[in-house]
């Protein structure tokens, strides 16, 4: 394509593409990898181990789940807390039993709400998220309600999660969790309600009588 215009050229990479075993898939510059680690305590430790010579090892599910070792007090600002209970941190690699270090970062707290929903389906259930048979059962949810900062935040994440669930495990009936995403809105200032016909006004749209 040397020599051509960007229009030109564009044109005639498509066409190229169309007949080759390339494909193509949608994507985004608005979006990206999902940064999951964080460097805090109150969050679920991220279930891998660290050995010299076997590399990076996930824990055995017999082991599961890490569970958070007692904290101190409150550390300096900037250090990584899990990493000052030596003992925890300190651990033997599951592969060939040499030392280890397990993992000190922890999970954002999205991947726990990011199909909290599941649990209410299947609260008892201590060998997996919830069975096949309550998940095709009651999935998806009807309406998920929440703020703008659900619909670009958790919402975005959950979704994530529930597709993965679907294509990979199987485990729910449809990519999509929700049915409907039913927002609330911001309250941004004093509003009035008419008694008759139950409208809301805006203050400038309100005139006092001496009634008040």
């Amino acid at each position: 394509f040397n020599g051509l215009r960007l229009k030109e050229a564009n044109i005639l990479a498509i066409e190229k593409l169309k007949t080759s075993d390339y494909r193509l898939y949608r994507s985004s510059q608005n979006k990206r990898d999902w940064s999951v680690s964080r460097q805090r305590y109150w969050a679920a430790p991220i279930p891998l181990i660290h050995c010299s010579k076997c590399g990076t090892v996930p824990v055995p599910e017999e082991d599961l789940p890490v569970e958070l070792p007692p904290l101190k007090g409150l550390l300096k600002r900037g250090d990584v807390p899990l990493r000052e209970n030596k003992e925890w941190m300190h651990t033997t690699c599951p592969n060939c039993g040499g030392p280890a270090e397990r993992e000190t970062d922890t999970l954002d707290t999205f991947v726990d709400s990011a199909w909290y929903y599941l649990r209410f389906l299947d609260p008892k259930n201590d060998k997996e998220i919830c069975s096949l048979e309550n998940a095709h059962k009651h999935m998806p949810v009807d309406i998920y309600v929440g703020g703008i900062e659900h619909a670009i935040r958790h919402l975005y994440y959950a979704r994530f999660i529930a597709h993965f669930l679907h294509k990979e495990l199987g485990l729910l009936p449809s990519r999509e969790p929700f049915k409907k995403f039913l927002p609330v809105g911001l309250v941004l200032g004093i509003t009035y309600k008419n008694p008759t016909t139950g409208r809301f006004f805006s203050a400038d749209k309100v005139e006092k009588d001496s009634s008040g």
